[in-house]
């Protein structure tokens, strides 16, 4: 089974948010099966070719823009190459499409007011190098996987554009969401009109182009669609979860689903993490003291065993609960003997708040509030709770990193979240954390309470901790559902 997965960023080679890791081990962990496994990605301009060197594949691919060629106010064609990484010990094969006007010049991967032509171009580019591939006997997917709305429009001309319907018409096309919110390169919750994606792509450069939504048309023409979990695609259902698109998906539900995103628990490994002070294993959780004083030391905060560490690790904005937090905050000197350490950056009001109560109370709580990659791993390592009190959270990776390191995770019932903790049930010692309400401040509390009292009780906070020591959340297991999934798409 040969498959191609066409995603906006990737690692190592552009590296924004979570979608770049996701695809790097998605691709690689499928391929480790067995499956012939290849990316599809732009070649931009903060990508190091002498790091990363590439050969062409094709040059001067011309990719069909819309515009009749007598057009004279725009190209019938935008002319790019196709350059190949080859797979080497730690990432998939990869394709790059180049085009120097619209990614290799651009400081940044995304951020421009042109980016539904730039990803419109990408999705276009990918199909008419498969097009030119299966007319020299090349390489052809038998599955193509877009990701997010930049591969939406690529999902709309496989499937309605007579240039690729007819020949591309044996490729299965699964379409996985992993943030309903982004949906193109406008708010089209707030447009004046909606796109039903019932009428054709406009040509690229028209300037309604624009007010077409690739993901409701991605949604709407694939085979399959998915989202990072199960329980998402159940909430993404509803208005309160579809950011616009709930009808839509209610009606295309019998082919909507869930798989979990992984981690790489090759790198995230307290056994070999060099990035902690001690190493240590579900058979020896007594070492994480040393680590947990290693980590007050490095907050400043005083250093104490018997004092359990809160953790928080992500973006400071309304969706990841931040505002339920510092609420419960203010009440802190009516709370049990706790630590609290945040580590993140964000919205400039949640800054001021989080810098004053360490000001108020710097004993208790700590910050550093920037984007780091070192010091995720020093609190999953250290600290004994970590706080996800998200609003809405569709896949929940940084809960499975806290638990592969025994940072029990306290978090909101909701997306991804709800598959990856399961309520701690002292009387029967099973379970790996605690859950709460969305958006409840006093659900967080009790939660927040009843984790301490759990805490106290040491049998009870040996079997909990070793309960979250010992969940698997490798890629590994994710791929096998995602082959799955390609496998029944090819029966059907």
């Amino acid at each position: 089974m040969k498959v191609l997965i066409v995603a906006s960023e990737n690692s190592p080679y552009a590296q924004v948010g979570g979608l770049s890791q996701a695809i790097s081990f998605l691709a690689r962990a499928i391929a480790k099966q067995g499956t012939d496994t290849r990316v599809f990605m732009p070649k931009y301009g903060v990508i190091d070719s002498k790091k990363y060197p590439m050969e062409m594949v094709i040059e001067k691919l011309a990719v069909p823009t819309g515009h009749g060629k007598k057009n004279k106010k725009f190209p019938s064609e935008l002319i790019c190459n196709v350059k190949y990484r080859a797979n080497d010990e730690f990432y998939a094969p990869t394709y790059f499409l180049e085009n120097k006007e619209y990614f290799e010049l651009r400081a940044n991967v995304y951020g421009y007011s042109d980016e539904h032509i730039r990803f419109a171009l990408l999705s276009l580019g990918a199909l008419e190098w498969i097009l030119q591939s299966k007319k020299r006997g090349g390489w052809v997917p038998d599955v193509i996987h877009g990701n997010d709305w930049h591969a939406g429009y690529l999902i709309e001309a496989i499937k309605k554009n007579p240039r690729y319907k007819k020949e591309l018409a044996g490729i299965k096309v699964l379409y996985t969401v992993h943030n309903f919110r982004h949906q193109g390169n406008m708010n089209f919750r707030y447009a004046d009109r909606q796109d039903t994606g019932l009428r054709e792509m406009y040509p690229l450069f028209d300037p309604k182009m624009r007010t077409l939504n690739p993901m409701l048309r991605g949604i709407m023409n694939a085979d399959r669609v998915n989202t990072v979990s199960k329980h998402h695609a159940q909430e993404v259902q509803t208005k309160e979860y579809g950011e616009g698109l709930d009808v839509f998906l209610r009606k295309y539900a019998y082919k909507l689903s869930g798989i979990a995103n992984g981690i790489d628990t090759t790198e995230m490994n307290p056994e070999t993490d060099k990035n902690i002070t001690v190493p240590f294993s579900s058979r020896n959780i007594s070492e994480r003291l040393v680590n947990k004083a290693a980590l007050q030391k490095y907050f400043r905060l005083p250093v104490a065993a018997d004092v359990p560490i809160f953790g928080y690790i992500g973006r400071l904005a309304p969706q990841k609960g931040i505002e339920i937090i510092l609420e419960v905050l203010e009440h802190i000197e009516s709370l049990p003997k706790c630590q609290f350490i945040f580590l993140g950056s964000g919205a400039e009001n949640y800054y001021e708040e989080i810098k004053k109560m360490t000001e108020r109370y710097p004993t208790r709580v700590a910050a550093f509030l920037q984007r780091d990659f070192v010091i995720p791993r020093k609190i999953f390592a250290g600290a004994d709770f970590l706080l996800v009190p998200s609003l809405f959270e569709p896949g929940g990776i940084v809960a499975m990193e806290a638990l592969r390191y025994g940072c029990v995770p306290i978090v909101a019932d909701t997306g991804g979240l709800s598959e990856t903790v399961q309520g701690f049930d002292i009387n029967t010692r099973t379970g790996n954390g605690f859950l709460h309400a969305p958006k409840d401040v006093y659900g967080f509390l009790v939660a927040l309470i009843t984790a301490l009292s759990v805490f106290q009780d040491k049998d009870a906070w040996q079997s909990i901790v070793k309960n979250a020591m010992v969940c698997d959340f490798s890629w590994d297991k994710t791929a096998l559902h995602y082959i799955d999934l390609y496998k029944q798409m090819l029966r059907k």
